[in-house]
Parts: C-alpha cells; structure tokens; sequence
C-alpha cells in the first residue's frame, strides 16, 4: 500500500466516524424549507475530498427496491397539486440518495472490524451528549415539570413528563428511533467495558423518553434476539441483571429524582383519552386520503396542505410511515416500499448463520416504531440500510 492509499484509507476511517457522529446531533439545523442538518454539512465537505476514491458495484436487490421508492416520491410530485411543499421533500430524498451512496462507496474501502469501531465510538458519545443535556435539562427547570410541550435543552416536559430528546431530536419518539441500532449492537458485542456502559446508558435514556411506541419497538426486538444465536447463558444473565436493576429501581422509586414507574403508568393510562396524541384522528383522516387516491396518492409531502384543504381539525403528519406512503404514493409506493422492507428482513436473516445477529431486531425494532412515527425519509435508518449492505457484501449475500 502506497503512502497516498494510506492516507486515502485514513481519510475514510476518519470521515465515516464523523457522519455517524453527526447523526446524533440533528437538533443542530438551519431552516431553509427544509431542516439542513449536520451530517448533510459533513457530508457535503467530505464529498469533496473523497469522491474521487469512492467504489461503486452491483446494487443488491434491496438496493434496486429503495432506489425505486425513492423515483416513485420524486415522480409523484408529477401532479403538480402542492408544488413547493412537494420540490421540498424532493431535494431531501436527492439528498439521501446521495448520502446513501457516498457511505456506500467509502464504507466497501473499510473492514467490519473498522465500521464496528466507530459504531460504537460514536454511539457512545452521542448517547452520553444527549443524557448530560437531558439532566442539564431537568436541573435547569429545577426538578419541576409543569407544563405540555416544552423544551428545555435535552428534556420536553410532555403533560408533566419530563421525556429525553436529548441531542438527536426535539421528539422522544425519533431519539428512540436514532438510537435503536446502537442499542442492539451493543446488546450483542457485550465483550468490551464501552459496549457494556453504552448499553446501560443507551437503556436508561429509552426509559427516560417515556416513548410508547419506542418501548414496544425496543422490547419485540429484544425478545427476538433472545431466540436467535447462541450465547444462552450470556443471554439469561443480561435478562437477570435488567430484572434486578428494575427492582432495585421500583423498591426505591420514591427516592429516584424522577419516579419512572409512575410516568410509565401515567403514559400508557392515558392512551385511552388522548388516542395515542391524536394519532387515531390522523390514521383515520390518512386511510380516508388514501381510499379517495388508491393508486398514486396526492404525492410527496401532501400531507399537511391536503388536510388543511380538506377542512380536517387536526392538520399534522400522520405519525404512522405506512399509512403516509399509502396516502401520499398510494399502493404503488406502497408495495414497493413493503416489498423493500421485506428484502431488509429476508438480509438480515441470512446474516445470522455468520453470526451477525443485530440486523434482524433491529429492523423488526425500526419496522414496528414506524407505526408510531413517519419516518420513511429518515437518515438513521438508511445508515441502518447501507451498513447492512456492507455486511452482506462481506459475506457474499444477494440480498
């Protein structure tokens, strides 16, 4: 290797680490139609110096399904019904194209054991950031949670819940989301002191995000992987360990500075009255959109200008991703975006007789919050899908 391939090499390492590291501070954008976030700016600096090196080969068939998810939303913008809200989200997803390749493209220059590295250096960081700025938080409203919907640094006091964002997102739900593959790579690589205190810090702040939908993603994933692989031994200790901690923590819960067995009550009591935040109203209003626009949808980014047009109350973003393809891209971007996700998991199963078990719950994890959340342009989860090409590629799967 040529001193300017090493370099070259260097580069890489170097530049993979700060776009993981960068996607755990989302909350640090600028506006400008759309949120311009800090792994876009590293992205775009890095672009510049690495293009050149960048290597390119077959599209798996996982691939080829995302990339025509993606031509669907642009071409549905072809009905011209909301043009500028619509030119918006086309710019994201040309961004994410682009994100999605340029990864690809450094990533097949790096080893696994080199990508394993700065998954977990970057996890580690970016879930100490969050919880150091969800306490600062927490102090700075001196233990006091009063109020709905206010942020203050790393905490939103939610109908008097003090929920972690921390430094990803101003939405508990999306942290949860932005975490979820770190969570289980370190539920599975649990041979190293980093791995082990990323997992318990990683735990704590899902606890501490008070996110339904998150903990019912968290906890099916969870349960998958306690059947999948070997390591039953390891397994059943890290079951009794959680158990003990949860026992501690609940003899001791009027002590705790936050009561997480009370907010934990109170979260899912309310489910009944509040529709799971309005999110009944939507999905009913979503499926209603749909059934007038079964084929093709209203197109990309719709949402909230069509529900205005149609005179609904509640005008928000449908907060379920396979509700918001089938009302905006209809069944076509429907069965190619479910067919996608299939492929995911169909990966991710062939990955486990080379022992890569995080894959697999971590999608079912991702898949399962996407009821809660309309997240099908997300950045984190398309780092989920260009490191499980990677993997595949290592070991020879056509997915």
């Amino acid at each position: 290797m040529t001193l300017q391939d090493n370099r070259q090499w260097k580069w890489s390492e170097i530049f993979v680490l700060l776009v993981m590291l960068s996607l755990y501070f989302g909350i640090f954008n600028i506006y400008v139609g759309f949120s311009v976030k800090l792994y876009m700016i590293v992205l775009g600096i890095g672009a510049i110096f690495s293009i050149k090196t960048l290597a390119f080969d077959k599209l798996l068939f996982f691939e080829t399904l995302m990339i025509a998810f993606f031509m669907i939303s642009i071409f549905s913008a072809l009905q011209f019904r909301y043009p500028a809200e619509q030119l918006r989200f086309i710019v994201v997803v040309l961004i994410l194209l682009s994100y999605y390749f340029i990864m690809r493209g450094t990533l097949v220059r790096l080893s696994i054991k080199k990508i394993e590295t700065m998954i977990e250096i970057s996890g580690l960081i970016g879930i100490s950031i969050s919880l150091v700025y969800y306490v600062l938080g927490i102090m700075q409203v001196n233990m006091v949670f009063k109020g709905n919907g206010i942020q203050v640094l790393g905490a939103l006091i939610d109908r008097q819940a003090p929920r972690l964002t921390g430094v990803a997102s101003t939405d508990p739900n999306i942290f949860v989301l932005f975490v979820t593959l770190y969570f289980f790579y370190t539920f599975t690589h649990l041979n190293k002191f980093r791995n082990i205190l990323g997992f318990i810090l990683t735990l704590s702040a899902i606890v501490l995000t008070f996110s339904r939908g998150g903990y019912v993603g968290i906890v099916l994933g969870a349960v998958l992987l306690l059947f999948i692989g070997k390591n039953y031994g390891k397994k059943i200790k890290i079951v009794m360990g959680v158990c003990i901690i949860v026992i501690i923590a609940y003899y001791f819960q009027n002590q705790l500075p936050i009561n997480p067995f009370e907010q934990l009550e109170n979260r899912f009591s309310s489910i009944g009255s509040d529709g799971g935040s309005g999110r009944n109203v939507l999905w009913a209003n979503a499926w209603h959109t749909f059934t007038q626009h079964p084929l093709l949808g209203i197109g990309i980014n719709s949402t909230l200008s069509y529900s205005l047009d149609q005179g609904e109350l509640l005008a928000r973003y449908i907060h379920n991703t396979y509700l918001e393809i089938l009302s905006e891209l209809g069944i076509v971007g429907f069965i190619t975006y479910f067919s996608f996700c299939i492929m995911l998991l169909y990966t991710s199963l062939k990955l486990i007789k080379h022992k890569v078990y995080f894959f697999l719950p971590v999608f079912v994890a991702l898949f399962v919050q996407m009821f809660f959340l309309s997240v099908e342009y997300n950045e984190m989860f398309y780092l989920c899908v260009v490191l499980l090409y990677r993997y595949a590629k290592e070991y020879k799967i056509n997915g």
